[in-house]
């Protein structure tokens, strides 16, 4: 029903083929674990002057980007069927990044931190005669212990040795469920198959599509597990949520309990983090598969986006009414018209050069542009040969989405910019331009622009000659 009042905003049927399937020829399910997010084609259309498509760069194992989904699976014990040194090398990339959220931003991530993760340690004798035993006697332990789930992944060693860990499956109890991901190490895939085998195995596992969807609650899913601000960008939808009475119901894959993820149809609707490929693909899925209903847009960045986001997502809910929301956007758009108004002085008519991946970054631009700075080019590294999608009013910048980038340090030296952004930082040598950078996954809501805002007035009001202490020629050389 409360879909039905607002449904023009939502996806309740599908998105059918994705544009990029249809770019690749992708037909839809191929029957193994990781089809519904396979990765794109590389193939050329046979137009003429058209682009080639390339796939994205392979990197990792499967083993390990599983791993570092099911972890987020609160009550949920993870057992790698492996040697002590690849569940050592994969512990270390889980929490090296609830770390640095704690040393660098204060936020508490236990799943990360200290994730539940636990190894039958493999050696020559399991690789000879199998480890199967030694795999049941964990998962055991692990069911005894009291875990809700217990999730298992199969390395190289493992697969190679054919060990089948579906049969342990059936060790799953009334309330306790053992789930099997096939990764086995990279036979299966890289590091981005493993994240979508698992997201899509936890699903069929766990997902009861029997629940119906009720009251003031959404799904976050799809939040990318490489991402500096993650945690603060979901504190940020909690907050702005609130001011709507709305709560957030699952995140997944993301840090859920195992009753979250079952009851996953029981939020009315939901909400992908990221937009990606892989993004509308799990969408497509679940939707068809579970009858989910999605929000047409995903996560906010920066004040126009933000606030026609909580306009539909407050519209969806209070049927047709954005009353709330209106409240909230008046408030926020007049914080940030009163920090614009205090950063003009600094930052009006500095000159910018743009270098930047293929990814909409209307969000800088409108700060940019509100601030009254002076955007010489932005220059496009297109490297998978995509369609470019650097801004929605394209013809309002000068874009190059051809850059040659073996000129790019003449370029910079001839346009002479007070600022060059780029998402891979480097200061040039004899070059008096402040660098910063474009994030790659940039905060959520209506204060990203801002924040990089602040930085660059900061940056240039800086006092660089240093007296005796060559503060300039050390700022040139070192800043990055």
């Amino acid at each position: 029903e409360t879909a039905g009042n607002a449904g023009h905003i939502v996806n309740t049927g599908g998105i059918g083929k994705t544009e990029a399937a249809e770019n690749t020829g992708d037909t839809g399910n191929s029957g193994n674990a990781g089809a519904a997010f396979e990765n794109a084609e590389s193939l050329d259309t046979g137009n003429a002057g058209s682009l080639r498509r390339h796939k994205p760069p392979l990197y990792g194992c499967a083993f390990n980007g599983a791993a570092s989904v099911a972890v987020h699976i609160n009550d949920a014990l993870v057992i790698a069927h492996a040697p002590k040194a690849c569940a050592f090398y994969t512990w270390q990339n889980i929490s090296s990044p609830g770390r640095r959220n704690l040393f660098q931003r204060g936020i508490l991530v236990p799943s990360a931190l200290d994730p539940n993760f636990a190894c039958t340690d493999i050696t020559h004798a399991e690789a000879v005669f199998g480890g199967l035993e030694r795999l049941r006697e964990k998962v055991q332990e692990a069911l005894d212990a009291g875990w809700k789930s217990v999730i298992i992944l199969s390395s190289c060693v493992s697969g190679i040795i054919g060990d089948d860990i579906r049969q342990l499956e059936n060790m799953s109890t009334s309330s306790q469920q053992v789930i099997a991901v096939h990764t086995d190490g990279d036979i299966a895939g890289d590091y981005m198959e493993g994240i979508r085998m698992c997201v899509r195995r936890l699903a069929e596992a766990l997902i009861d599509p029997s629940v119906k969807p009720s009251g003031r609650r959404i799904n976050l899913l799809h939040e990318t597990g490489i991402n500096v601000n993650k945690e603060r960008n979901f504190r940020i939808l909690e907050d702005m949520l609130k001011a709507l009475d709305i709560s957030v119901h699952c995140r997944f894959p993301g840090d859920a309990l195992t009753e979250q993820v079952r009851t996953m149809a029981a939020a009315p609707l939901n909400v992908l983090a990221v937009e990606d490929e892989d993004g509308q693909k799990m969408r497509q899925w679940l939707t068809e598969e579970y009858g989910l209903t999605f929000m047409e847009e995903p996560l906010p960045v920066g004040v126009p986006a933000t606030a026609r986001w909580l306009r539909k997502i407050a519209a969806f809910f209070d049927h047709g009414d954005t009353g709330r929301a209106e409240i909230l956007i008046r408030k926020e758009e007049e914080k940030y018209r009163r920090e614009i108004d205090r950063l003009k002085p600094i930052l009006a008519g500095k000159s910018i050069f743009i270098t930047t991946i293929n990814a909409n970054i209307d969000w800088l631009l409108s700060v940019l542009t509100d601030l009254g700075m002076d955007i010489r080019k932005i220059a496009v590294m297109n490297y998978l040969r995509t369609e470019i999608h650097v801004s929605d009013t394209p013809e309002k910048y000068p874009i190059d989405p051809e850059f040659p980038w073996q000129n790019l340090l003449e370029c910079i030296q001839r346009e002479d910019p007070d600022l060059v952004l780029s998402n891979y930082v480097t200061q040039i040598p004899g070059c008096h331009a402040v660098f910063d950078a474009i994030p790659m996954s940039p905060v959520t809501g209506f204060d990203a622009g801002l924040a990089a805002a602040r930085r660059w007035a900061e940056l240039m009001e800086k006092q660089r000659e240093g007296g005796w202490r060559r503060d300039r020629e050390l700022y040139e050389k070192y800043y990055s």
